[in-house]
């Protein structure tokens, strides 16, 4: 690992819809080998969801019954294990009640650009 690279980061962004307001938090922590990344937010944090990728496997995620935030999670697993060329776990849990379809891309770009950011906090 390099020297230089931060062991331990959190990105928090915020985001609002017309009927509520909730920020969505990634905390990131790089190992001797590897990292872990738990990803929450909206109205109530939680696990729905946990992948695991390794490079040259297949990535596995495992989703809990009634979440979808397998999505993001086997996402992140993969772009940073790609990145790293090392192990990566990503647990996800965000909710929020009620949303649209145009609100749920907007979390995805969202996470899409709390990724982007911590790839480049880590691009070795």
């Amino acid at each position: 690992m390099e020297k230089n690279m931060e062991r331990e980061l959190t990105i928090t962004k915020t985001i609002t819809f017309s009927h509520v307001r909730g920020t969505i938090t990634a905390r990131a922590f790089r190992l001797d080998e590897g990292a872990v990344i738990l990803v929450t937010g909206g109205t109530r944090t939680h696990v729905g969801a946990f992948s695991r990728a390794v490079p040259g496997q297949e990535t596995m995620t495992i989703q809990f019954p009634g979440h979808r935030d397998g999505v993001i999670s086997g996402h992140w697993a993969e772009e940073i294990s790609r990145l790293l060329k090392e192990p990566v776990t990503v647990e996800c849990g965000i909710h929020f009640d009620d949303l649209s379809g145009d609100e749920i891309q907007m979390i995805l770009g969202l996470c899409g650009e709390m990724l982007e950011s911590l790839c480049r906090c880590w691009n070795p």
